[in-house]
């Protein structure tokens, strides 16, 4: 930025101006005591016998004070323009120093705009990556939970299919002890039946029913006493 060399010329022609101003006061003085002053008597030179003496040729004040107030405007023209070129010097540097904070003030703006931008996009990308991270655990979970139902469910039909297969044996005890007419262990037997009942499949309970009617017809059927 040349706001220096500016400010330096506007001092100068400030200078200046101060100088031309005491010139023009020195002026004027010298004009007043050349007024007040006596003139200078010429040497006498003998003129021969008969000739008449010229007279010395002087300045009037009035052509002395017009010398002087040329010179004075003269000298007040010049630190006149020279006050107007400190002032558009000044003006100048002012101005100068206008665009350089307004520049300075457009790159803060611009910087703090850039970090704004940067900011926005990292927040962006640690969002979008919260999200990625939240769906793959709740994927994660969703398998899990998947995986352990059908283990439970395979459990659980491995658990009535052994169940089933124990009421099967159970029934074919009862239908024998039913043949040998031993209703005592017949009744055993369907006690523990009857407690299965409600974890086996409708073909079995139905089957468990028929034995119970076989055993109460037989147990009608027995001769009293």
């Amino acid at each position: 930025m040349k706001t220096a060399p500016l400010l330096t010329a506007a001092a100068a022609s400030a200078v200046a101006l101060t100088l031309a101003l005491a010139g023009c006061g020195d002026g004027d003085q010298s004009g007043e005591e050349q007024q007040a002053a006596p003139p200078e008597q010429t040497s006498a030179v003998e003129a021969p016998a008969g000739a008449v003496p010229e007279a010395p040729e002087s300045a009037t004040p009035a052509e002395t004070d017009s010398a002087a107030t040329e010179e004075a405007d003269r000298a007040l023209e010049t630190a006149r323009a020279h006050a107007e070129e400190a002032a558009a010097s000044l003006q100048a540097a002012g101005e100068e120093v206008k665009a350089a904070a307004a520049e300075a003030a457009s790159q803060a703006l611009e910087a703090f705009r850039s970090r704004a931008d940067e900011t926005t996009a990292s927040l962006k990308e640690a969002t979008s990556r919260a999200g990625a991270a939240a769906a793959a655990a709740a994927g994660a979970t969703a398998e899990k939970t998947g995986e352990l139902a059908r283990a439970i469910a395979a459990k659980s039909e491995e658990l009535a299919q052994g169940t089933s297969a124990k009421a099967e044996e159970m029934i074919a005890e009862v239908e024998a002890y039913l043949e040998q007419n031993d209703l005592d262990s017949a009744q055993g037997v369907m006690d523990k039946l009857t407690g299965l009942k409600d974890q086996l499949p409708e073909s079995l309970r139905k089957r468990i029913d028929t034995l119970n009617e076989q055993m109460a017809e037989k147990k009608d059927s027995e001769p009293a006493g």
